[in-house]
């Protein structure tokens, strides 16, 4: 099952990174209306995407701290999803296009079942 894990959350984490990506070209800077433009949003990503690679090590060693990076991982991708859901529901036009919402649902269902999965191993 720790094998499994491992490759969920790695699967995850492509992803939650390819979202990210996404929300370059969709300005997401924008959307949360966060100061510093482009040159911020992409400074914040290096500890984010720092943090996600060390949970990894984290898991492959099977260190306690490998889960909780887990979770913490689920629930952005589940927030992720819930996040963008609203605000298209609200009539934002982006991540409207097939792939950015294909990548947005991936990202639910991955983080849902990484979840699970990451809780069933914690008991």
């Amino acid at each position: 099952m720790q094998e499994a894990l491992i490759w969920l959350y790695a699967g995850t984490a492509v992803l939650l990174f390819v979202h990210e990506v996404d929300s370059g070209y969709w300005k997401e800077w924008e959307l949360f209306r966060m100061p510093g433009g482009p040159g911020f949003f992409m400074l914040l990503h290096i500890p984010v995407f720092f943090l996600f690679f060390a949970g990894l090590v984290l898991l492959v060693r099977e260190n306690y701290w490998g889960k909780i990076a887990s979770l913490v991982l689920a629930a952005g991708s589940v927030g992720g999803f819930t996040i963008h859901t609203v605000f298209i529901a609200k009539g934002d036009k982006r991540f409207e296009g097939i792939v950015s919402r294909g990548i947005i649902w991936m990202m639910l269902f991955s983080g849902i079942a990484l979840g699970a999965l990451t809780i069933a191993l914690m008991g």
